[in-house]
């Protein structure tokens, strides 16, 4: 069933009865992957949560053969999406070299040469997991996709991000009320975007009320600040296992029937203008072929010409 159907047939059996409704959701999703986590490490803590929960996961990235900076990576973990047909997949590329401190790190040629190379690594990614991201969303089956980058990473204000993330839920969120913290048990307010196509991701948006002390999130502060703290994980698992909240049922419901009442009226019309309906028919059309890998001449390039400014130096080879 697609998320609309879901929802839909849900939406009917809680006027009937609640519990007929929450046993129809546990048997739909019986045996189905709850989750796929893309650019993450061996034992992440968010699959593991998910596991704890009673739920499927299932973890992707370099280490296991889903190298993202490859056309055979991206093949892989399309196939696999498309095999599975998880209920939400959740990614996090890499976001270092996308870092503002990292133009501090352009003192001299060498300098330049080596942040020119790691950004170009980290931009076939992203370019990857927008390819990804965007099959997911116009998967038949009702999945969500999670994306999550640090909020001041370049990579969220230039493209493939940029427009991609313009038609999904966005909260941001400090790490220090999920009590992230550093070696020396200090808190960290590292500021998180997570965007979602699920409305449930509303659920994190929590800020820090500035009436504690931060540690500064530097060196190996900031290689700690990459696992997510166990409270954010939990609470992760919470919505990965639950079904569609009341709002979206009553909202999805109201969304198919609003479209039968437009195919009723649009019978001799081939051709269909509304935006929205467009969007909701792009996000319920079957996906029967993976798309084609962007090859090497769509992935940003990075210049070293020292003139330029930050913003500058980022530009589509042509």
């Amino acid at each position: 069933l697609s998320t609309s159907q879901h929802c839909n047939i849900t939406h009917s059996l809680t006027t009937l009865s609640s519990e007929l409704a929450l046993s129809f959701s546990a048997c739909v999703n019986l045996g189905k992957t709850t989750l796929i986590e893309v650019c993450c490490p061996a034992d992440s803590s968010l699959s593991h949560s998910v596991l704890s929960a009673g739920g499927t996961a299932k973890r992707c990235s370099h280490w296991n053969g889903y190298d993202l900076t490859k056309r055979d990576g991206l093949s892989r973990l399309l196939a696999l999406i498309n095999e599975l047909q998880p209920k939400h997949v959740w990614f996090a590329p890499p976001c270092g070299p996308e870092s503002p401190i990292q133009n501090m790190n352009q003192r001299n040629e060498d300098q330049i040469k080596a942040l020119h190379q790691k950004r170009q690594k980290v931009l076939k990614i992203q370019c990857s997991v927008s390819a990804a991201m965007r099959m997911c969303m116009a998967a038949p089956w009702g999945c969500h996709v999670w994306l999550e980058q640090p909020t001041q990473c370049g990579s969220l204000r230039h493209d493939p991000f940029r427009t991609l993330i313009s038609s999904l839920f966005c909260v941001r969120t400090h790490g220090c009320v999920w009590n992230l913290r550093n070696s020396n048990k200090e808190l960290l307010k590292k500021p998180w975007s997570i965007y979602s196509s699920s409305s449930l991701v509303r659920r994190l948006d929590r800020h820090c009320l500035g009436n504690h002390a931060h540690a500064q999130c530097l060196s190996g502060a900031a290689a700690t600040s990459a696992a997510y703290p166990h409270a954010l994980c939990i609470m992760l698992a919470r919505i990965f296992m639950q079904s569609p909240t009341a709002y979206e049922v009553e909202a999805l419901a109201a969304d198919c029937k609003r479209d039968r009442e437009t195919d009723n009226d649009d019978d001799d019309n081939d051709e269909t203008t509304d935006p929205q309906t467009k969007r909701r028919l792009i996000q319920t059309d079957r996906v029967d072929n993976i798309p084609d890998i962007p090859d090497d001449s769509v992935f940003f390039h990075v210049t070293t010409d020292d003139k330029s400014s930050p913003s500058e130096k980022k530009r589509f080879s042509k």
